[in-house]
């Protein structure tokens, strides 16, 4: 669905998804139940867009995802193990677009992203064999400028930053990377039919120097 809010000025959507497998078995002279888990995944992601004016328009999105999965093996000899899976996902953007000039134009950008994983091996009787939880944890702040002379030359300069975080029971610490960038490119149109570009990126990661 979507809907325009603020005398046309801004605009709603959203939408939603769901989704069922009752999963599958490549193995039926072995395993009884299926090797491929049966599983319900839902999501849902909405935008949110509003323009100041001709010059000012921001941007807002955001999107949640969740999978839950459930499977149960027989191999004989009374063993038996079930597989549970919970996967969550939520991403989230924001982007703040201002045109000074004809010519000059601004971009603000922020994403973030969280991604987590729980996972459980156990047998019928209630004994534990693994289990295993992931989690990721993403953001990226970005600065952009752009120039433009109409058919002639496009510049575009920007800087930005990343944190990425993981956290996971199977190592003894929560790893954390911190990392910057910054580039430039130019395209510029000599005469019909022959253009030049040229482009330059560097990025530095704190834990591991610069490449």
């Amino acid at each position: 669905g979507e809907t325009p809010l603020f005398r046309n000025k801004g605009s709603l959507s959203l939408n939603t998804n769901y989704y069922h497998t009752g999963g599958f078995n490549t193995s039926q002279g072995t395993i009884v139940g299926t090797t491929a888990p049966p599983y319900d995944n839902y999501a849902a992601q909405s935008r949110f867009r509003y323009r100041f004016n001709d010059n000012n328009l921001l941007s807002v999105s955001g999107r949640y995802g969740l999978r839950r999965s459930f499977m149960s093996k027989d191999f004989g000899v009374k063993y038996l193990t079930e597989d549970e899976l919970d996967e969550t996902d939520l991403n989230l953007m924001v982007n703040f677009d201002h045109r000074f000039s004809d010519r000059w134009r601004s971009m603000t950008r922020y994403y973030f992203t969280n991604y987590r994983a729980d996972m459980n091996v156990a047998l019928s009787q209630g004994d534990t064999v693994s289990q295993t939880s992931f989690g990721q944890f993403f953001h990226r702040l970005e600065q952009q400028v752009a120039f433009a002379i109409p058919e002639r030359l496009d510049v575009i300069a920007g800087l930005g930053g990343n944190i990425d975080r993981i956290d996971q029971n199977i190592l003894s610490d929560v790893n954390e990377i911190k990392s910057f960038f910054a580039y430039t490119q130019a395209n510029w149109r000599v005469v019909r039919g022959l253009e030049f570009t040229a482009g330059l990126r560097y990025d530095q990661v704190i834990d591991y120097g610069w490449g």
